[in-house]
């Protein structure tokens, strides 16, 4: 995860990102408490989020919890969001 906030961190599309925080926190406008890996704040005002799936997370509840969670920020409006697998 800190890879991956560090690398874009130093393009120039985004004015903050976030690490574990809550879609709130980063002002996600309806994004409950839902706390995604990385949240980056684009400089359009839209909102990158990056679920990077753990071991946990590839077979059985954890793999229908994740998946829960990505649909439900899919429906957030000016939201893009980049799912990345365990193990790359």
């Amino acid at each position: 995860m800190d890879e991956i906030a560090e690398q874009m961190s130093k393009t120039d599309e985004y004015t903050i990102i976030y690490k574990n925080k809550s879609l709130n926190t980063a002002g996600v406008k309806n994004g409950s408490r839902l706390r995604p890996d990385v949240i980056a704040v684009k400089k359009d005002g839209g909102f990158k989020i990056i679920e990077i799936a753990s071991k946990s997370q590839k077979l059985g509840m954890g793999l229908e919890r994740l998946n829960g969670k990505i649909a439900k920020m899919g429906k957030i409006p000016g939201v893009i969001i980049e799912l990345i697998k365990y193990g790359g």
